[in-house]
């Protein structure tokens, strides 16, 4: 794919307006990544989407996700964790 394409790709994708972890998951969810973050002194997300990413595999591969009528995926994510540029390392808190 051409960078220009992927570029544009990538704009669009910003724009999308994603819930957050407390919208997207119940709270027996929310209250699990949120205790073990702050156990650990780190972003709930750092764990949250590991966790989105393990729970696609349990899910399996013919398993699909509507977000609505016209679009479906299949239940597969993948997962890296990034902190900008001067985010001090939990394990150094």
């Amino acid at each position: 794919m051409a960078s220009n394409t992927l570029r544009k790709r990538y704009k669009e994708a910003k724009k999308v307006d994603f819930p957050g972890i407390e919208e997207t998951s119940n709270s027996y969810i929310d209250e699990l990544i949120m205790a073990q973050a702050n156990a650990i002194v780190c972003p709930p997300e750092f764990l949250y989407f590991p966790f989105l990413t393990t729970t696609a595999g349990f899910m399996g591969s013919k398993s699909v996700i509507e977000f609505h009528e016209e679009w479906k995926e299949p239940a597969i994510i993948w997962t890296t964790i990034a902190a900008s540029k001067g985010v001090q390392p939990f394990y150094d808190r």
